[in-house]
Parts: structure tokens; sequence; C-alpha cells
């Protein structure tokens, strides 16, 4: 009797076989249900090859950095092309003249830039010295390139400066261009602006401008006028000055001669203008001035020297303007940061101090 609980107590304990089924289905349902409703993972991006992640822009600007590239060195190298072979048509003819030529070392000229190259030849009568500038078109430049084809661009030039020492030649001043060109050469040189009164016309259209009328028949041979006008294709302009046109003060006296450069394979063209250039020194320093040139070239450098010092005043009178405008600005910054009431009490000592100024020039005026 005492025994018999302990099995009824098992057996309401004990789960039967059906409930103990029941929650591993639910179990097992809801896990199912889960992973169904969980995100599957995403799939692996495939790789892209780097030229294809590039785009058309990248493309572009690479493309254009290589078109530059190559613009640049066939540029440069078509520049020295031609430098080199307008000196080589011209060196025999150059080293018949004077003792000396080239830059030293071996080197034909003097690369300075990609454009620009400069020959130098001295040991010669009549002159210190010549210098050859060979000044060409940017062509290394891609965007110059294009600009060029436009809207045109500077032509090609070779500038040939004879520098002379001031007991070699007589004080005046000589020169000749196309007739409707002087007026741009005369603004570019202030020389021929205030001195070159005295004109003259030559054929095939050329002018002469000097400061004294009977050296242009002392100079302008024949022979000078024949080869411009022969040549005149290749010519642009001459100027012969005592003023320091072209090197300032330390070259006074210097001619200059300007030629258009010919086109590759004709180098030789300008070669009767380099001819004529070199005869030109020796006729500038066998031109003597009568008394009436005399008079007239110093009439001409006393007006020079009045217009210079008219210029002289005009630049002074720009830069105290400029200065006095740049104080003013920076004054006014002063007050703007300055506190309302102090600004005010400010501007009126400026003012009272302006009233001063001009009061003061009055009365100068008036003691004058």
């Amino acid at each position: 009797a005492g025994a018999s609980p302990a099995p009824a107590a098992a057996q309401q304990t004990a789960p039967t076989p059906a409930e103990d089924g029941a929650p591993a289905a639910d179990v097992a349902s809801k896990s199912e249900s889960a992973s169904a409703s969980a995100p599957s993972p995403a799939p692996s991006a495939p790789s892209i090859p780097w030229y294809e992640r590039v785009g058309m822009i990248e493309y572009g600007f690479v493309a254009l950095l290589v078109v530059y590239l190559i613009n640049v060195y066939f540029g440069k190298s078509a520049n020295r092309a031609m430098a080199e072979a307008w000196v080589l048509a011209h060196i025999e003819l150059l080293r018949e003249h004077f003792l000396a030529l080239g830059a030293g070392g071996g080197k034909i000229f003097v690369e300075d830039g990609y454009h620009c190259f400069k020959f130098y030849a001295t040991g010669r009568d009549n002159c210190n010295g010549m210098l050859a500038t060979i000044e060409l078109r940017k062509r290394q430049d891609l965007w110059y390139s294009l600009y060029s084809l436009v809207a045109g661009g500077k032509r090609d030039t070779v500038t040939l400066d004879a520098m002379f020492a001031p007991e070699d030649v007589e004080p005046f001043v000589l020169a000749v261009t196309k007739s409707d060109s002087m007026a741009k050469l005369k603004e570019d040189n202030r020389d021929l602006a205030v001195m070159g009164t005295h004109s003259s016309s030559l054929s095939g259209g050329f002018t002469a401008v000097s400061d004294v009328p009977d050296i242009l028949a002392q100079v302008l041979t024949p022979p000078v006028i024949n080869a411009i006008t022969s040549n005149s294709k290749y010519f642009d302009s001459l100027h012969f000055s005592d003023q320091g046109a072209h090197y300032g003060q330390k070259q006074a006296h210097s001619l200059r001669v300007v030629l258009n450069m010919p086109g590759p394979g004709e180098e030789e063209a300008t070669k009767k203008l380099v001819e004529m250039s070199l005869y030109l020194i020796d006729r500038l320093a066998a031109a003597k001035l009568s008394s009436q040139g005399k008079s007239q070239s110093r009439d001409a450098r006393v007006r020079m020297a009045e217009q210079r010092r008219r210029d002289d005043k005009e630049r002074r009178d720009e830069e105290a303007t400029k200065r006095r405008e740049e104080k003013e600005k920076q004054r006014r910054e002063q007050l703007a940061k300055m506190d309302p009431q102090k600004a005010e009490k400010e501007r009126l000592k400026d003012e009272r101090r302006q009233k001063k100024k001009q009061q003061s020039k009055f009365k100068v005026k008036v003691m004058r």
C-alpha cells in the first residue's frame, strides 16, 4: 500500500509519445520558415579589366597628352632644323666678313628656347659685331599651332643687329619699311616718332625717314634700294639709331635689319639682303653730315631730350598717382575695420588734413 503512489506519479509526469513529438515538429517548422525568410548572400561581382573600368573622358585626356608631347618633339625639331638650315646657307658669306662665328664650343648658335636661336659674329671693320636672332613660330606649342591655323600666327623672322662704336658713325636716325608699315615702326621706336621728320618715297612702295635729309642719298645707294625692292617678299624693315633704340645706351649706335624667314628649301633667298646689310654697315660708317645736317641733327636731339623729360615726368606722375591711390585704399580698409564712431573721427581728421594741403598749395601758387 505504501509503494503504489510512486508509479502513479511517474505515470502523471511522463509525457506521451504524441505530446513529446508535437514540440519537435513545431521547432522544425519554425526553423524552416526562418531559414526561408533569411536573405541569401549576394553573389560576388565578376572582376572587370582596368581598360573597361576607364571612361571615355580619361581616354580623351591621355590621348590629348600624347598628341601634345608628340607635337612638342616634332615642333622643336622642325624649328631647330629651320634655324640650322638658314645659318648653314649664309655661313660662308658671313665667314668672308667676320673673323669669329658661332656661339663657341663648337656650337653654331645658341638656343634661347624651342623657337628662338641666336648666332654671333665678331671681328669686322666699322662695327663691333653682329647678332642674328632667328625667331620662329612656336611650333612646339599645340595650342599656338591650332590658333595659328585659325587666326594666322606670327611670321618667322631673322633679325640682324650690328653694333657700332660712337666714334665710328655720325649721329642720325634712319629707317626704311613699307609705306603702310611706317606708322607702326614709328610707334614702336620713340626716336623715329620724335626725330624722323623727313621722309622720302622709294620704289616698290617703300618709305624712308630720317632726321637729316641729305643722309638718305649717302646711305640708301642704288645697290641698297635694288636689293630691298627686288627681294621685297623677304624684307621687313631696317632701322639705324644713335639713341639706344635696340640695346639701350650701352649699345646706343646700332643697325637693325628685320627679314622674313624663307620656307624650307629656300634659305638662300635672303642671301642678297644679308649682303645688303653688310654693305650697309660700311655705308653708315662712311656717311658724313654737312654743316646743315649737323645743325639738323642737333635740333632733333634737343627735341628728343625734351620729349624724354616729358616722358619721365609723365611716368613719375603715374607712379605717384598709383602710390596715392594705394595709400588711400589701405586707409579705407583701416577705417572699415574700426569702430564706427572712431572711424568717423578719423575721416574728419583726414578731411581737415586734406583741406590744409589744398590751402597751402593755393598759397604757393599765389606767391608765384
